[in-house]
């Protein structure tokens, strides 16, 4: 097997590692720190350190424990999230307003 491709065939795994850890910036480590990326919905991300900031908000609230394994798909994007904080706040507005 050529080099090049072994060493890259491992990258999903060590994504997955690290995203299981809570390690959002080893998740991102084998991506270019100019990437261009962009989540779904839309969000785009134009470095990777953009990218770690974002999702160490989410790998600190509502992703909080998650894990990732290979082969799954990877449903975290920010629709879910946003629906759950709509939610969120919907509840406390209901509270609120008594």
């Amino acid at each position: 097997m050529d080099q090049s491709i072994e060493t890259m065939s491992t990258i999903p795994t060590r994504m997955y590692e690290a995203w299981n850890r809570g390690d959002v910036a080893g998740f991102f480590a084998d991506f270019a720190e100019d990437v261009v990326s962009a989540e779904l919905e839309g969000t785009i991300y134009r470095s990777r350190a953009e990218a770690v900031t974002a999702h160490e908000e989410l790998h600190g609230t509502v992703m909080k424990g998650s894990q990732r394994a290979p082969g799954l798909p990877a449903d975290h994007g920010r629709p879910g999230v946003l629906r759950r904080r709509l939610a969120q706040n919907q509840r406390r507005r209901s509270s609120v307003a008594g």
